[in-house]
């Protein structure tokens, strides 16, 4: 049967003869250009609102992370302005490590390993935060939509952070030991 061809798959109905159609239904829209797409509205003036991905409620404790590279100091927007360390609230059940290194990237989008000696310092409110050194494996986005700075912690005022101005005086900047 080498060669041959059915007949039955070949006939077309009387009235389809001549009228061309496309290999599968649908296929023709493609082949038409997309439609451009619409304008994004312009951003309203004022502060972008941040997401908040652990809720206030579910804190125990609070950590921060001073992550260090090339003897550059990661910090993230703070929600009222200026800088601060990525950190935040310790969820019950979760281990002071565990949480630095969540908070580190929910705030700033890094991936870290935490050293187990944290420090603690006190922020602007009074609230005492472990601060727990921390290695950047990897850098992504901010999940909470911030923006991320690597500063030089000694170069005044670029992070205006009581934390960091804590470790810098305990000489535990730019260099913290795990």
């Amino acid at each position: 049967m080498t060669g041959r061809v059915d007949p039955l798959l070949t006939r077309r109905p009387e009235a389809m003869r001549g009228v061309e159609e496309p290999l599968l239904p649908g296929l023709a829209d493609l082949a038409e250009p997309a439609p451009e797409p619409a304008p994004l509205p312009e951003e309203p003036p004022g502060p972008r609102p941040l997401l908040e991905l652990s809720p206030p409620s579910a804190r125990a404790n609070r950590v921060c992370a001073c992550v260090v590279r090339d003897g550059r100091l990661l910090v993230v927007e703070r929600r009222g302005g200026g800088w601060t360390l990525p950190g935040g609230g310790v969820q019950r059940g979760e281990s002071r490590m565990r949480a630095a290194a969540r908070e580190t990237y929910e705030e700033a989008g890094a991936v870290v390993e935490v050293g187990s000696r944290g420090v603690t310092v006190t922020g602007t409110t009074g609230t005492r935060s472990s601060c727990f050194p921390a290695i950047l494996t990897r850098q992504l986005d901010s999940p909470e939509g911030r923006a991320v700075q690597w500063v030089d912690p000694a170069a005044e005022p670029w992070c205006d952070d009581p934390q960091v101005e804590q470790l810098r005086e305990r000489g535990l900047l730019p260099t913290l030991l795990f």
